[in-house]
């Protein structure tokens, strides 16, 4: 394994598959949400990000809508 201060990261393709290969669930790249900055973040523990291997897919027939959806999360993260 490479040490951390020894990874030269080039580019937000880099390190956005760097870290999709190493577990994370992460927007698209074409999001404007992934910058270098916010991924550095994630990467850093700064921001957090679902791990795959935590993640369990389940099918939902009706889906809440998303004022609902982030009033459960708000809720959860509270707790």
């Amino acid at each position: 394994m490479v040490p951390l201060s020894e990874v030269h990261i080039s580019s937000v393709d880099m390190l956005h598959e760097m870290m999709t290969r190493n577990m994370f669930v992460l927007p698209e790249r074409k999001c404007r949400w992934t910058t270098l900055q916010k991924l550095l973040q994630v990467r850093d523990g700064k921001v957090w990000s679902m791990r795959q291997n935590t993640l369990v897919y389940r099918i939902c027939t009706r889906p809440p809508s998303c004022r609902i959806l982030s009033q459960k999360i708000e809720r959860m993260l509270g707790e």
